[in-house]
């Protein structure tokens, strides 16, 4: 699951996202869902077929693109009632939170075909916090959008599935690594609840130069 953060730079190259500004960040990003499976996902998860997070953004992005405005301290932030997102040119720290689950999906793939099961969580966020380096005034002044970014090109989140393992009457994925913890539960009445906290060489905010 492990993969480096000039690794995941290179993909959004290929990716042949263009008009993005890769940017230098040192920080994390904390990722929560929670939600109902139908009948037939949880059916597929026990018959040994993988869960998948399917990010429901372009570019990457598993978060509201948003336009940040300059504040009377000098900061950078978002009046959004849903959204709180800020960046210090001071220190050049950035923070972002926001309670909005709706661009990360949980999916199963039917076997055999090309459908794909979709359950939209009801609850959820993200959050990320760090130093964010070479964003410049120009950047923001302009009204550049800044989302976070996985730099994958596919749908799945960082590019990973997750086979559930059964386990009494619910299934779990979990895995620890350098720069990701990942822990899932789904239990047999297709309740399911979702954890990711990943280093920045997993997720990172990435600023986008096509103008609103």
């Amino acid at each position: 699951m492990k993969k480096s953060f000039a690794l995941a730079l290179f993909t959004i190259l290929l990716a042949g996202v263009c008009s993005a500004k890769l940017l230098i960040f040192e920080g994390s990003t904390t990722i929560k869902l929670s939600g109902q499976l139908e009948e037939g996902m949880v059916q597929l998860i026990a018959d040994g077929e993988p869960l998948h997070l399917f990010k429901d953004g372009e570019n990457g992005y598993f978060t509201c693109p948003i336009f940040l405005e300059q504040q009377k301290n000098g900061s950078w932030g978002t009046k959004n009632p849903d959204i709180k997102a800020s960046f210090k040119p001071k220190n050049q720290k950035y923070t972002y939170s926001d309670k909005l689950p709706f661009f990360v999906v949980f999916a199963v793939i039917i076997p055999d075909s090309e459908d794909v099961e979709i359950a939209v969580p009801m609850k959820g966020g993200f959050k990320c916090s760090g130093t964010l380096y070479d964003i410049s005034e120009d950047d923001l002044e302009n009204h550049y959008y800044i989302a976070l970014n996985d730099g994958q090109s596919g749908e799945d989140l960082c590019g990973w599935t997750y086979p559930m393992e059964a386990k009494g009457k619910n299934f779990v994925y979990s895995k620890k690594e350098d720069g990701a913890s990942v822990k899932i539960t789904l239990n047999s009445k297709g309740k399911i609840t979702a954890s990711l906290k990943l280093s920045e060489g997993y997720a990172w905010p990435q600023v986008n130069r096509e103008s609103e």
